[in-house]
């Protein structure tokens, strides 16, 4: 029995490693080669140390909005760090530290707002410990949110914890919340934090958890809940205080040895706001010991860098510093410095200062454009009686040089201004520039790099947002504005120039024109029309069939897309405001006019100019589709919708197709005919 439970444990896990996967694949499925087969799976199990293993030791997981896509789309990058018993496979060393090989094991898994696995949770090292047996490291990634995602969370569970804290299972989860902030303008940034695998506490002593927060949050901490799938099988698993300004505190009557310690690190927008914007999980191990020395008798370090001070490092440059550390007595000396760092920084050898009771190190680190942001970076010593400092942890904070700011700062200032530093949209400007004003601005939604002839320029409007959940930043793609001589009516539509210039039909049926949105991806439209009745328009009363690509009403029809239309608004022309043959009525109106074809559904302004009868080929002053003037029977069409004059009119799907506008009527227009005096179309 357990020869079976144990077999089919390593194959899960190797089936979980594709090198291995593949090569047990290898062997065929026949009699004669059945013990090869086994002996190949045992092989594989105990080369990978992963069947029935007890290694964890604890990590951390948080984040950063990285861009928003035209589309809606959000991408951030996810970071964690990993600790893992140092004596287990894939060991972690000094050739390991500053190379390439991935280690670890397993993946972070989706749980609200995706879907499969988020990424992988292999690790790059970054920091190792012979005398506590223990390795950790660090690796980032992006990930992309499907468009009108706004709170996820994913985790990363599995066994076993190391055995000493009892083994069982394990489970990490960060939460993030991706709508934009009012305060910022911006998508939050979750707070970072980190300490080493093991921290040595006496007694009744206690720790200080280090937080940094880009946003200037207020940071708070509290114990990881199991009702929440934060922690798995260590919930609470350590006899101690922790308060919610991240001071954790073992309790004096505690047991000496490790413990487990799972605890979530999350950030309001004030002091007084009690909805969390993220939450960070960090999971280490707290070794307990009796002494008769003092919370404060330990090794002492020196160094430069205080606790939680903040360290600025520019990209490409080389940062480096010494660490020392004195032991307490003449029969007292420094084992070991242990640092837990970022991706890419080194540390010398630990090397004994001569006449002294003093030990040394120096860290060196070249950030690279990759790692701009803040990152905690923590050292303690240790001396021979297993002793430890009191950790420090600084943010080292990665900035530009001040030659690459002064460039990008430039960049930024012509961004969207300049042909040469197009925006991929307008959305994209507002979110990069949010206190611009609107304007004309140079975009490329295609590739700013290789793409130069799809630069152009265009309005944006940046303080309108027409109701839209993905905030401002709109493309205007028509603006037709026939009160103004110098414009003309659109190729398609004809001329007229009665008491106002207005354009319509020509013809009998429906004739049209394009608004290019220049291969912009977008899912909001919105926009406004001001237009005029001319003769015997009736509603939808004209339609002749449920075809949108026929006259199904007398007014402006716009849409996106061919082979068929797809609608997006109409702008319909009554009969009168007075009662006559209800056919002719408001659909909305008692009794009720003919009812919009299906496509149209709800997606559509009605009014009509005339008081009474109107009368063949003569222009009534009343303005349609303004919500004034509306009496009578078309009165529940222009207050069904408090947004008119504008409509706004969010897809189904994201589309980058040009928008068509038409003008429609089923008689020729010498006898009607709806006039356009004004258009404005957006998308975003």
């Amino acid at each position: 029995y357990y020869i079976t439970a144990y077999m089919y444990t390593c194959l899960v896990k190797v089936q979980q490693s594709p090198l291995s996967w593949k090569l047990l694949q290898q062997q065929q499925p026949t009699a004669m080669v059945a013990t090869s087969t086994v002996g190949v799976l045992l092989v594989l199990c105990a080369v990978l140390g992963l069947a029935l293993s007890s290694h964890f030791m604890g990590a951390i997981i948080q984040w950063k909005p990285e861009s928003i896509g035209s589309d809606g789309t959000v991408t951030i990058e996810i970071s964690h760090q990993a600790s893992w018993k140092g004596s287990s496979s894939n060991i972690c060393g000094n050739t390991t530290v500053s190379g390439s090989t991935l280690l670890g094991e397993g993946a972070l898994d989706c749980r609200v707002g995706c879907s499969g696995n988020v990424g992988s949770m292999l690790f790059y090292c970054t920091d190792y410990s012979i005398s506590e047996d223990w390795k950790t490291g660090s690796r980032s990634y992006d990930y992309t949110f499907a468009s009108g995602i706004t709170q996820f969370e994913a985790s990363f569970k599995s066994g076993n914890w190391i055995s000493e804290v009892g083994g069982g299972n394990w489970e990490i989860r960060v939460k993030g919340d991706l709508s934009i902030r009012a305060d910022t303008h911006s998508i939050n940034n979750s707070p970072v934090s980190g300490t080493r695998p093991i921290v040595k506490l006496k007694r009744g002593c206690s720790m200080r958890i280090p937080v940094s927060d880009v946003d200037g949050d207020d940071v708070r901490c509290r114990w990881a809940q199991s009702s929440q799938g934060e922690c798995a099988g260590v919930c609470q698993a350590i006899p101690a205080t922790l308060s919610s300004n991240c001071i954790l505190r073992v309790n004096t009557g505690i047991s000496t040895g490790l413990y487990a310690v799972a605890l979530q690190i999350e950030d309001f927008v004030s002091t007084s706001s009690s909805v969390a914007m993220s939450s960070v999980p960090l999971q280490f191990l707290v070794s307990v010991y009796s002494s008769s020395y003092s919370c404060d008798s330990e090794p002492i370090l020196s160094s430069s860098l205080e606790d939680d001070s903040v360290v600025e490092v520019a990209v490409g440059s080389l940062w480096h510093e010494t660490i020392l550390a004195t032991s307490g007595s003449l029969s007292q000396s420094i084992v070991e410095i242990v640092t837990v760092s970022p991706r890419g920084l080194t540390k010398s050898g630990l090397e004994h200062i001569p006449d002294t009771l003093s030990w040394k190190i120096t860290v060196s680190w070249t950030p690279d454009n990759s790692q701009i942001g803040p990152h905690i970076f923590c050292f303690y010593a240790i001396d021979n009686l297993g002793l430890s400092s009191v950790e420090r942890c600084v943010t080292l904070k990665v900035k530009l040089s001040e030659i690459l700011a002064d460039l990008q700062a430039i960049k930024y200032h012509y961004l969207g201004i300049s042909g040469a530093f197009p925006v991929q949209s307008c959305s994209d400007l507002a979110d990069r520039k949010p206190w611009s004003e609107s304007g004309e601005f140079w975009i490329n939604p295609i590739d700013i790099v290789t793409d130069h002839a799809s630069t152009r320029k265009v309005y944006c409007d940046l303080e309108r947002n027409f109701t839209s959940t993905y905030g401002n930043g709109w493309m205007r793609v028509a603006n037709l504005d026939m009160t103004n001589p110098t414009q003309n009516c659109p190729d398609g539509f004809r001329l007229y120039t009665l008491s106002k210039r207005l354009c319509g039909r020509h013809k009998t049926g429906c004739i049209s024109t394009f608004y290019s949105t220049h291969g912009v991806q977008y899912r909001s439209v919105a926009g406004r029309a001001r237009g005029y009745q001319l003769g015997t328009t009736d509603g939808f009363a004209s339609q002749v069939s449920n075809n949108i690509s026929a006259a199904y009403m007398d007014g402006v029809s716009v849409t996106h897309g061919s082979s068929p239309r797809k609608h997006i608004w109409s702008f319909v022309a009554g009969l009168m405001e007075m009662e006559h043959e209800h056919r002719h009525h408001c659909p909305y109106s008692s009794p009720r006019g003919v009812q919009p074809p299906s496509f149209v559904g709800n997606d559509f302004f009605f009014e009509a100019g005339s008081t009474r009868h109107p009368a063949v080929n003569v222009l009534y002053d009343d303005v349609l589709w303004d919500g004034k003037n509306c009496s009578g029977i078309e009165g529940p069409c222009c207050t069904r919708n408090p947004t008119i004059p504008w409509f706004y009119k969010e897809l189904p799907q994201p589309t980058t197709d040009d928008i068509e506008v038409r003008i429609c009527g089923n008689y020729p227009p010498d006898n009607e005919d709806v006039l356009v005096e004004l258009l404005e179309l957006y998308v975003q």
